[in-house]
């Protein structure tokens, strides 16, 4: 579809990948996080099933924004938002925030975003869960901070029962947290895949 054609016809688009820069100039972009309020011109595109945007330093998420993807895209089954390079600011977005995506994406079987696993069993207590088998297979959370794995995999079994595999970068600034995710892994009884370098979440 043209570009004219999409703008002109938003509700027509239903596939979108955005990826900042060349391989030539990677290395050269401001690692810069973006506020999730460049998402908003997306938002039209109310057909997107397939969403991909890898940028520099990635997209600041909060659960607001979260809700407003799911409203807006209700039709998604790969949702890909990531950045190339570790995250420089702290990560608002909660591993519980995902109910959001889990209750309004239906149909939703790949997701990779950045979140925040150092969930508080208090708060994972009263999570929303859809009222459906949700059918996400493949989870990826990048350089995700955790703090206890079996509160974790508690999380993702309540709002992703189907999953089979969980995708995640390892730190080497933080042993714990790759040791943590492998625990989830062990307890969810399904596939590991740790990601060395960014590009490979594209295999997702």
């Amino acid at each position: 579809m043209a570009v004219p054609t999409a703008i002109e016809h938003a509700e027509l688009l239903e596939r979108l990948d955005i990826f900042e820069g060349s391989t030539s100039s990677w290395q050269d972009v401001l690692e810069a996080t973006l506020h999730e309020k460049v998402l908003k011109p997306l938002f039209r595109f109310t057909s997107l099933t397939h969403l991909v945007m890898c940028g520099a330093a990635g997209i600041d998420l909060t659960e607001r924004g979260i809700q407003r993807m799911a409203k807006a895209w209700p039709n998604l089954r790969t949702l890909y938002i990531y950045a190339r390079t570790r995250p420089y600011h702290d990560v608002h977005l909660r591993l519980r925030h995902l109910h959001h995506l889990a209750i309004g994406c239906p149909k939703l079987e790949r997701l990779a975003l950045l979140v925040n696993a150092e969930e508080e069993p208090i708060l994972s207590e009263d999570i929303p869960t859809p009222d459906f088998v949700h059918p996400l297979k493949h989870l990826g959370v990048s350089v995700a901070p955790i703090d206890q794995a079996d509160v974790v995999a508690q999380i993702i079994r309540m709002l992703f029962p189907q999953l089979e595999s969980l995708s995640w970068r390892g730190s080497s600034r933080n042993e714990k947290w790759n040791q943590r995710w492998e625990n989830v892994v062990y307890d969810l009884d399904i596939e590991q895949v740790q990601k060395k370098k960014w590009a490979e979440y594209l295999d997702l």
